[in-house]
């Protein structure tokens, strides 16, 4: 890579991302018209154009393919950086850890609090969303670990089960179903929902349920927040599918948790990471604590 920096790399990915020039000068406090020669001047050394410029920015063929090339090549760099930083720093490092609501909320303290209580000296970064969020995060190379439902979705993630439990129906007691201890997914094809958000795996679960008991959800709601569906059920504007965990954080009277027969579908959580990636000394003791906190 003559005369081009691992920032310029840096920069360029940003742009590739965001397809928006401005955006990221403006982020960086970056001239635009210097992001734009740089830009050209690796198009000119490559002789490959990484842009269309016609109608806005997407990246071209070329442009793709050099995307994928330079994910590896920053990863590679990261990794090297990183390596290199604990060995001339006695493995004092950071941790970047993908983590769901959910996930976050009712397993992660634990976890958390029997590493810090054993490294005090490593910091630890939280990038908060989805599921799905979490494994593209992880395949860009923008964390080190994630916690997900189970299965991943990438072969060249590592996974290790941490946590099972199963789903229930919450219903209000006041709900005509309120009068079932257990009852079969297809009794609900007639149902109000309230489905966390489609970027959530307990989602795409929800669905497969759907789907197994071959009836289109009426989902009259959306949210990413757990405490707000339950406080929607409470005040009977629908039923929702959750974890049974969850339940246990119902503070009142007003919701009923009732068994699903068929089908069973786990909720198994576990800690992902990038197989293909080099991971820290910290990172591993991470995990490895990870794994010991919920299933020894």
């Amino acid at each position: 890579m003559k005369n081009i920096t691992i920032e310029e790399l840096k920069i360029l990915k940003k742009v590739m991302e965001s397809k928006n020039i401005t955006q990221i000068a403006n982020e960086l406090y970056i001239n635009q018209p210097t992001i734009s020669k740089m830009i050209k001047r690796i198009e000119q050394q490559y002789n490959v154009q990484l842009f269309n410029r016609k109608r806005g920015l997407s990246l071209t063929v070329e442009g793709e393919i050099f995307y994928t090339y330079l994910l590896d090549l920053l990863k590679t760099l990261n990794s090297l950086e990183q390596h290199i930083s604990e060995k001339n720093m006695n493995y004092i490092s950071e941790i970047h850890i993908g983590l769901p609501p959910i996930i976050g909320s009712f397993l992660f303290p634990k976890i958390i609090t029997s590493f810090i209580a054993t490294y005090p000296y490593i910091e630890n970064i939280i990038h908060e969303g989805g599921g799905l969020k979490v494994e593209e995060d992880l395949q860009k190379g923008e964390i080190d670990v994630g916690f997900v439902v189970l299965p991943t979705k990438h072969q060249s993630f590592k996974s290790h089960i941490i946590y099972r439990d199963s789903f229930v129906i919450c219903v209000n007691k006041n709900h005509s179903l309120a009068v079932y201890d257990e009852i079969d997914f297809v009794d609900l094809r007639k149902e109000r929902f309230i489905s966390f958000d489609k970027d959530f795996m307990i989602h795409q679960k929800f669905l497969t349920m759907c789907k197994e008991s071959a009836f289109e959800p009426n989902i009259i709601l959306y949210s990413s927040q757990w405490d707000l569906i339950l406080e929607l059920i409470e005040v009977n504007f629908g039923i929702a599918v959750v974890p049974r965990i969850l339940t246990s954080k119902i503070e009142n009277n007003n919701i009923k948790e009732i068994k699903i027969k068929s089908p069973k579908i786990p909720w198994e959580i576990g800690i992902i990471y990038n197989n293909n990636s080099y991971l820290s000394i910290a990172t591993k003791n991470f995990i490895d604590i990870a794994k010991k906190t919920y299933l020894s």
